[in-house]
């Protein structure tokens, strides 16, 4: 199934569409001036559809002072919208690191 089912409340239920997550982790990358998302964005939806984990690849510009804090920060905004969308934490979130980039002037 291409989707998470939330419940809210008694006999209360909404869904979740992949797309949804792939939306959401592409706005706070496109927000982002410190990092870019790469070509390959995976969202996994668990057995139980219940909740994701959420795979991509990614770059860093070339003038980047204090990476881990960054990228933490970053994690910290996929984590904080998952959250938002479907009222718990990610299951996982797998990132490949795929180098540093020039930035575009």
């Amino acid at each position: 199934m291409d989707y998470v089912i939330v419940n809210y409340g008694l006999n209360q239920i909404y869904t979740v569409h992949k797309k949804t997550f792939e939306q959401t982790v592409e706005a706070i990358f496109s927000k982002s001036t410190n990092f870019k998302l790469g070509k390959n964005l995976k969202i996994i939806v668990n057995s139980t559809n219940t909740n994701v984990s959420i795979e991509f690849d990614f770059y860093s510009y070339q003038s980047q002072n204090e990476f881990s804090q960054r990228l933490t920060n970053l994690i910290e905004k996929i984590k904080d919208a998952v959250k938002l969308l479907i009222r718990v934490d990610v299951e996982n979130i797998s990132m490949n690191y795929l180098g540093k980039l020039n930035r575009k002037k």
